[in-house]
């Protein structure tokens, strides 16, 4: 899809990268909001969960901070915590940000929760609809690799683990990212093979931005 800087000016735009733990989401965000800002753009770079209170929260029990009574906070409650935090974020950082023209690049967005919370809840419907007020990015980046490939990366470069990132857990959500993807409708997605050199994906990524580069 084109675009231009006449439009991000007075529109903005909002780009989203997917993928599973360990696919590099992370380095590409980087990598793109560093060259949209050599050309001039202004850039916003976030990430879900958010940094503000729910999505503080969402962290907190990820990383087992905070436990019920009963030792595990149930999936649905922790699928309506990041339905939330993205509305959340949308109205008080991504749309106010958008409408001063910035290009807002987000590490994650709905399709995570379509993937992650529609397994753990085994809900896939009822997640689709806590979600349907969130708006449609212009642009996902789907960045496609193996489970067992994305388990050996975070397991070199992480000194700690979360709830999602025991090796069956990776390897069945990069398995369910494929599914999901058959059936999205959105048609504003393009994807990349995440085995590539990263300057390569970069590249890959840039030329998708017609108009922009």
């Amino acid at each position: 899809m084109g675009f231009t800087r006449e439009y991000v000016e007075n529109n903005g735009l909002f780009l989203v990268f997917e993928g599973t733990d360990g696919a590099g989401t992370t380095t590409q965000t980087k990598m793109l909001r560093h060259s949209l800002i050599k050309k001039g753009y202004k850039v916003l770079l976030t990430s879900e969960p958010s940094t503000e209170f729910i999505g503080t929260t969402i962290r907190q029990i990820l990383n087992g901070r905070i436990i019920s009574k009963e030792g595990s906070i149930d999936a649905k409650t922790i699928a309506l915590l990041f339905a939330a935090d993205r509305l959340d974020h949308l109205q008080n950082v991504i749309n106010p940000a958008m409408k001063k023209g910035y290009i807002v690049i987000s590490d994650r967005y709905k399709l995570s929760s379509f993937v992650y919370q529609g397994k753990f809840t085994n809900d896939e419907e009822w997640v689709e609809t806590i979600n349907k007020y969130a708006k449609e990015p212009d642009m996902t980046f789907f960045i496609d690799i193996d489970g067992n490939k994305a388990f050996d990366r975070i397991s070199k470069n992480r000194p700690s683990l979360d709830i999602f990132e025991k090796k069956e857990y990776v390897i069945d959500i990069a398995n369910r990212y494929r599914e999901v993807l058959r059936n999205y409708k959105n048609t504003k997605l393009f994807m990349v093979d995440g085995t590539l050199q990263v300057d390569n994906i970069n590249r890959l990524i840039k030329s998708s931005l017609k108009g922009l580069f």
